[in-house]
């Protein structure tokens, strides 16, 4: 019995489908694994940051500045502090300070930090921006850490320049992800 004509159009146009579906799924898949690739900044030659005082270790980038102001509060400096004609604007640096205020109501829990539950903002709520902050309460102490953006003239921070700089996201994500506290 012969087939009717509506069964090769149909078989046609499911070719054609799978024709073009193919190269999408292909394209997609390959920025996807790309992006992983260059976004992650190898944290092998970093340097390790130890506080005796408040019994923690971090990890940061070889090239970057550490300014140690008192054990509760650090300063990491992007290295294009030093090469002032290479910047422009504002530069991200990363600080951990160390108090005993309570957790702000502005950070909701969504994370962990060496097993304790952690509050992260980021500013304005709910798509990337200039501020990414993480506040966490250890024993009587809470800790945060900030990505703020300084002008060049260490201590004017802006927690919310209107820049983002998807690079020093990154670097503030992995310096968290490398956060341990000892005994």
């Amino acid at each position: 019995m012969p087939k009717s004509p509506g069964f090769h159009i149909n078989k046609v146009i499911l070719i054609i489908i799978i024709i073009l579906l193919i190269p999408l799924g292909l394209y997609l898949y390959s920025n996807k694994t790309s992006s992983l690739n260059t976004t992650m900044t190898p944290t092998v030659s970093w340097k390790t940051y130890v506080n005796a005082n408040y019994k923690f270790s971090i990890n940061y980038p070889a090239q970057w500045f550490l300014n140690e102001k008192k054990s509760s509060d650090i300063l990491f400096i992007n290295p294009d502090y030093q090469n002032p004609k290479s910047r422009e604007g504002y530069l991200p640096n990363i600080e951990i300070q160390i108090d005993q205020y309570a957790v702000s109501a502005n950070y909701q829990e969504n994370s962990m930090i060496d097993g304790i539950k952690a509050y992260r903002a980021s500013a304005p709520s709910g798509r990337q921006s200039a501020y990414e902050g993480l506040e966490f309460k250890r024993d009587a102490n809470r800790y945060t850490i900030n990505l703020l953006y300084d002008d060049g003239k260490l201590g004017n921070g802006a927690y919310d320049s209107g820049i983002y700089n998807k690079e020093a996201v990154n670097i503030f994500n992995q310096m968290i992800s490398t956060l341990k506290f000892t005994q």
